[in-house]
């Protein structure tokens, strides 16, 4: 699967999980926090794709997903995360 792709399922799936998914433009990293008891991912414009499939899938690595289908290229990009942050 493509990384536009791929992206493009991660966020519909952080969607799904509640979390509010923005684009923005600055001098920050892509990355997941926690803004007013909801669950945020902002993604920085200037990133490469790859960049924020990382920051989407290390997001979604932290919630419980059993039970949700998972296309294999998901589940693998979200396992990759969470061996990289563990």
């Amino acid at each position: 699967m493509k990384d536009d792709k791929l992206l493009e399922v991660l966020i519909e799936l952080a969607r799904s999980l509640e979390y509010d998914v923005r684009y923005d433009r600055g001098s920050f990293k892509d990355g997941a926090c926690r803004f007013e008891d909801r669950n945020m991912i902002v993604l920085n414009r200037s990133s490469t794709t790859s960049r924020k499939v990382a920051a989407v899938s290390k997001a979604l690595s932290q919630q419980p997903l059993d039970g949700i289908f998972l296309l294999p290229a998901v589940r693998e990009a979200i396992e990759r995360a969470k061996q990289h942050n563990p």
